[in-house]
């Protein structure tokens, strides 16, 4: 079974998850949709993963999907997505993708998240260190991480419909 990963990511973690996703599964490629718009026809099980932003999806991920989810919806599919707060994940999945997308998807999880400032700029930057002081002063002090234990389970769940 032909499997497509394709993923958006603005300072790598998104990509790091979807690579170790990879190593998980068998027959896949990897595209990421940050420089390109791989055809969705060509594979037997659709991955889309990407970063969230204030809450969004990754403009390119959001592109990618809308354009082509007559495509897509045919195949399997799964959705993932990368953000520093777990706990929120659900209400992110749920805001960022249709009842439709998700009542057909095989899957859909959120791989955690890092946090690199060294990385963020401007106003993401400002904005994530507002919000980690917020979390501190309310006894949640954690630096975010990919959880691989997530990735595991997602990649055990698609293995079992191929």
């Amino acid at each position: 079974m032909r499997t497509l990963i394709a993923y958006a990511s603005k300072t790598g973690t998104t990509a790091k998850a979807a690579h170790l996703l990879g190593e998980k599964l068998q027959d896949v490629t990897l595209r990421d949709l940050t420089s390109g718009s791989p055809n969705p026809d060509d594979y037997d099980m659709i991955i889309m993963g990407s970063s969230i932003r204030m809450g969004l999806l990754h403009k390119a991920a959001r592109k990618w999907l809308t354009d082509n989810w007559n495509a897509v919806k045919q195949k399997q599919y799964a959705f993932f997505i990368c953000n520093g707060f777990i706990d929120q994940a659900p209400q992110i999945i749920q805001s960022n993708f249709s009842e439709e997308a998700l009542q057909g998807a095989v899957c859909a999880d959120s791989f955690g998240g890092e946090m690199d400032y060294k990385k963020l700029k401007g106003m993401d930057r400002f904005v994530t260190k507002m919000v980690m002081n917020d979390r501190k002063g309310k006894g949640q002090d954690f630096l975010p991480c990919i959880l691989t234990d997530r990735i595991q389970i997602f990649a055990d769940t698609l293995k079992g419909k191929q």
